[in-house]
């Protein structure tokens, strides 16, 4: 049987204890709802941070507070803060956990609808995040929420404007007003993406948001659950 690595996301930037009452907001909770995913056997945890009364933020010392606390816990658990924060930051509000030097951080690869709201991942926003985690040696784990954000980011690496080859990809797909989580929109056999997934290797771990994301241990093709 293929090695299986779990990554938990466990909380975003966007619900809130009105929608599930275990969504953490604190530090003691957010190290909790870590624990008990990496307990559970998950290897990498996603960040986002909030503030006590649940509002989302950036800010790196709230990052520098909670990170560690995590690490403590899951000593042997990869964390990738998010810098794709929340829809309405800013560029320079979304990088800020990456001046703490992180193994491993997202980058978003291009603009979407977000429900009511557009989460905006222009050229300009993508290469300066390219270039701080070349800088910072980063590791990016590329956040793919429309099919052409993969032929995106492939061009940008093939430049040299983001980190390139092995490339870790992550596919969120169901947001409201974005892709589907269906099959048929993933590359296909022949397609030129998949022989580049195929050769890395570099599978994505989340495949669906919010209501689908349990359907895809089932209906994702093969070749993308590793």
């Amino acid at each position: 049987m293929d090695k299986l690595i779990i990554t938990a996301a466990i909380c975003g930037a966007e619900v809130t204890k009105a929608h599930n009452p275990a969504v953490p907001y604190t530090k003691e909770e957010m190290v909790r709802e870590a624990k008990s995913a990496y307990d559970a056997g998950a290897a990498v945890i996603h960040v986002h941070v909030r503030r006590d009364d649940g509002t989302p933020t950036q800010d790196r010392e709230r990052f520098a507070e909670i990170l560690p606390a995590i690490q403590e816990a899951c000593p042997d658990a990869i964390l990738i803060p998010s810098t794709g924060g929340a829809t309405g930051m800013t560029p320079e509000e979304r990088l800020q956990p990456t001046e703490l030097m992180p193994e491993m951080a997202t980058l978003d690869c291009g603009t979407c609808n977000f429900g009511d709201d557009i989460f905006v991942n222009d050229m300009p926003t993508m290469r300066a995040f390219g270039k701080r985690m070349i800088e910072n040696n980063i590791k990016p784990e590329y956040e793919c929420f429309e099919i052409g954000h993969l032929d995106t980011v492939l061009e940008m690496a093939r430049k040299g404007e983001v980190p390139g080859a092995p490339m870790q990809f992550n596919f969120v797909l169901g947001v409201s007003g974005s892709r589907h989580p269906r099959e048929s929109g993933l590359p296909g056999q022949q397609d030129s993406r998949r022989l580049h997934l195929d050769r890395h290797r570099r599978w994505p771990r989340r495949m669906a948001h919010g209501r689908y994301r349990y359907h895809h241990g089932r209906s994702c093709p093969r070749w993308l659950r590793g």
